[in-house]
C-alpha cells in the first residue's frame, strides 16, 4: 500500500501514516477481501481524529494498494496514486484517477475529487476496488504516488520496468527518472515481482 498525504492540507503526513497503520492493524476486523469496508473505516477514523483536534482539520491522504493471493489480485485506490501491472510486455493501469476532467486541458491540475479525509466535514467517498486475475510468474506490479506518474510518462515507466526485472533496481531507476524530471512532489514507489520457482 501507498498513502500520499495531501499537499496544502493540514498534517497530510499524519493522515497518510494513520491510514496505513489503521489498515494493517485492523485488517482482520473486516470480511476477507472487503477493501471497500476497510477503506470506508479508515476514512471514518481520519474524520474522528480531526473532530478531536482542530489543528488536524482538513488533513487527507490518497491510498492505493493490492492484495495478492493465488486466486486473484484485489486492487484498491482513492485519489490519484496509481497501480499498474506489467504483464506480457504491456503496462496496464488498474487504478482509477480521482481527478477533475477539464475540456481541452493538456495537463491535469493537482486537484483530486476524493480522498481519505481532505475536507473539514465528512463526505461520502466511493473507493475503487477491482478483482483481477492472479499475478503471473515474473509479472511486475507497480504502486506509486503522483510524484512519479506526474513527472514520468507511462512510456518511460514501461521501458524502465521492461529493462529491469529486479524490483529494488527498478525502484531506484524510477525514482531517478522522477528526480531528473524535476522531482516536484513526494515520490513513493513500490515494485513487486512474483518470482517463478
Amino acid at each position: 500500500m501507498i498513502a500520499d498525504g495531501m499537499g496544502g492540507h493540514a498534517r497530510g503526513e499524519i493522515a497518510s501514516n494513520h491510514a496505513l497503520k489503521y489498515l494493517k492493524t485492523n485488517i482482520y476486523q473486516f470480511p476477507a477481501i472487503d477493501w471497500e469496508a476497510r477503506i470506508l473505516g479508515v476514512n471514518e477514523e481520519i474524520f474522528g481524529l480531526m473532530a478531536r483536534s482542530l489543528e488536524l482539520t482538513g488533513m487527507g491522504t490518497t491510498l492505493v494498494g493490492a492484495e495478492i493471493s493465488a486466486v486473484g489480485t484485489v486492487f484498491f485506490n482513492v485519489g490519484d496514486s496509481r497501480a499498474y501491472r506489467l504483464v506480457d510486455g504491456l503496462l496496464v493501469k488498474i487504478s482509477v484517477d480521482d481527478v477533475p476532467k477539464y475540456a481541452g486541458a493538456r495537463a491535469r491540475s493537482h486537484e483530486i475529487t476524493q480522498a481519505l479525509g481532505g475536507r473539514p466535514a465528512r463526505g461520502r467517498i466511493f473507493p475503487h476496488v477491482s478483482q483481477e486475475a492472479p499475478l503471473k510468474d515474473d509479472e511486475l506490479l507497480l504502486l506509486c504516488s503522483d510524484g512519479l506518474s506526474d513527472m514520468v510518462s507511462e512510456a518511460v515507466i514501461h521501458d524502465i520496468l521492461m529493462g529491469e526485472t529486479d524490483p529494488a533496481s527498478a525502484v531506484r531507476l524510477l525514482l531517478q527518472a522522477a528526480l531528473d524530471a524535476g522531482g516536484a512532489d513526494n515520490i513513493s514507489i513500490v515494485v513487486a515481482r512474483l518470482a517463478s520457482e
